[in-house]
Formats: structure tokens, C-alpha cells, sequence
């Protein structure tokens, strides 16, 4: 019983070996790639990227005339697990990766681009969340579709993966407040919903971009539940917010008119189930809408 307690003891102790062995050849290879370019390899130009994107944004809050947001000096330094997840995205955005291709292994990006394998699963998760690929069991990972080239143009790949998660923290916290919306909007709410609603049916008769409007109007759906905290919480992510609107719109701009209407008319359920006191349908509604936003923005125009 005793020696088979000791090969056991000693089968352990070298598992835990070779498992440190591993991490220390990985600690040594980033700590020479950062020794090179005094960053992370799949980070090197992004903070000068991302500010450069932050520069470019013109977005349209409290009123008709487009105003700059100021670029941000205080980014906070992307996490490892973002980099891997926006360095797979810009792999299927070029084509490096083509439709129906299968991804390297596990193991194999891990070594690629210097991340752990839990790492790399986390961020191949988050694409299989997006729709762009599937996983078969015993044949690994495939992609699904690649986004159109028009996405580049109005996404920098250094912003998606804020832009995915500030959609997770939204179908929370705005399904909520359409919630409270329906049970405590008074008449003025109500009026102020609907003006925006008009304002964004308006725009797109007028082919006008319309990204202000579909701002304040999430905003007064907030304001409409009648606590402060919705309130703060939503304005906090107006940055993050108003990109990931722009970039909606104009990927729908591209596209048929189709579209826009779908969009608009997922904004008239939300509406109508608050102003009709369904709470239940006014949060399903709203989740409903920011799920498929989120969805489109891969998309591309419509065929």
C-alpha cells in the first residue's frame, strides 16, 4: 500500500514538474518578445491605434449638431485575454483565416501568440458567442463566416472586444430599466421616447445616420425607471455606446434599406411594451434589441 501511495506521490510531483517547466518556457519567451518591442507582441500599436479611432469619432448627444468626443489619455491597458480574442477576429476579417477553414489548435495559438490555452479557449468562446465560429466535438474549431470588408472601415479591430462586452453589461442594464420603465414612466417620458422614436423613423427617410437619436432615446428609457443609478450607469458607457451605435448605422447604411427598418421596428416593440405597463415583454424587448445589435455588427450589408 505504501509503494503504491509513493508512485502515486511521485507521478504527482512530476505532473506539477512539467506543468512549471511549461510556464517558465512561456515567462521566458513573452519576457523576450517584451524585451524586443517593450510590449506584448499582439498589442504593439494599439494604444496609438485606439486613440487614433477615439480622435475620428463624432457622435451627437443632447442635440442635432454633431459634437467631438475628446480622445481619452487614461485607456486602460487592454487584458491578454482581449488581445487574443481581437488578434483571432482580425485573422477572419482578413481572411487569414477563410470560411469553413478550421483554426489551429489550442496548443498551437497558445504557442502562436504567446497566451496560455485557457486563454486562447476563453477568446474562441467569445467568437462562437459572435456567430463567426463552431465548434465540433473531436474536430475542433471552424469558421463559420467572415464579416465584410466594410467592417474594418468603421470597427478598428482594437475596439471590438470593449464594444462585445459593453453589450454583455447592456442587455443587463437596459433590460432592467425597460423594466422599472413600464411599471414608473410618467406621461413626459413617454413624450420623450416618442419624439426620438419619430426623429430616428425621420431618419431613416432621410438616409440620415440617426446615432443620437437611438442614444437618447436608450437614455430616456433609463431615465424613465425613475432611479439614478440606471441613469449614471448608462452615461458611463457613452463612449463605448455611441461607437458601437455608429458603427450599426453605418454598416446599415450600407445596406438595403431592410435593414433599418428592422431596427427601427425592434425600437417601436421596446416602445410599446413600456407604454402598454408589460414589464416583462419591455425587458425581453430590450434584450431582444441589444442581442441582435450585437449580432449585426458582424454582419455586413445585406445580400
Amino acid at each position: 500500500m505504501n509503494n503504491e501511495l509513493c508512485m502515486h506521490y511521485r507521478a504527482y510531483l512530476s505532473t506539477i514538474s512539467d506543468q512549471l517547466a511549461e510556464i517558465d518556457r512561456l515567462y521566458k519567451r513573452c519576457y523576450r518578445l517584451f524585451e524586443k518591442s517593450n510590449v506584448h507582441p499582439i498589442q504593439k500599436d494599439r494604444k496609438s491605434s485606439q486613440a487614433a479611432s477615439l480622435d475620428r469619432q463624432h457622435v451627437c448627444v443632447n442635440g442635432k449638431t454633431p459634437v467631438t468626443q475628446p480622445s481619452s489619455n487614461n485607456q486602460k491597458a487592454p487584458s491578454l485575454a482581449d488581445a487574443v480574442y481581437e488578434a483571432l477576429l482580425s485573422r477572419i476579417v482578413t481572411g487569414a483565416y477563410p470560411e469553413n477553414s478550421k483554426l489551429p489548435t489550442e496548443a498551437e495559438l497558445a504557442e502562436d501568440l504567446g497566451a496560455s490555452r485557457p486563454t486562447v479557449r476563453a477568446a474562441i468562446a467569445r467568437l462562437r458567442e459572435s456567430g463567426l465560429v463552431a465548434s465540433r466535438r473531436g474536430s475542433g474549431s471552424f469558421v463559420l463566416k467572415r464579416p465584410d470588408d466594410s467592417f474594418l472601415q468603421f470597427a478598428p479591430i482594437e475596439s471590438i472586444a470593449d464594444i462585445q462586452r459593453s453589450y454583455e453589461y447592456r442587455i443587463m442594464l437596459e433590460g432592467e430599466a425597460a423594466y422599472f420603465a413600464a411599471e414608473r414612466a410618467g406621461v413626459e417620458h413617454l413624450d420623450k421616447m416618442s419624439i426620438e422614436l419619430k426623429r430616428m423613423d425621420d431618419a431613416i427617410e432621410t438616409s440620415d445616420m440617426g446615432t443620437g437619436e437611438d442614444y437618447r432615446f436608450h437614455l430616456a428609457i433609463c431615465e424613465a425607471a425613475d432611479n439614478h443609478f440606471f441613469v449614471s450607469s448608462f452615461q458611463a458607457l457613452t463612449e463605448v455606446s455611441l461607437q458601437a451605435m455608429d458603427i450599426s448605422r453605418n454598416l446599415s447604411s450600407r445596406s438595403k434599406q431592410a435593414r433599418r427598418v428592422i431596427v427601427q421596428e425592434e425600437h417601436h416593440r421596446i416602445f410599446n411594451a413600456i407604454r402598454a405597463r408589460d414589464m416583462d415583454a419591455a425587458r425581453m424587448r430590450m434584450q431582444e434589441h441589444i442581442r441582435n445589435a450585437r449580432r449585426r455588427i458582424f454582419e455586413g450589408p445585406l445580400s
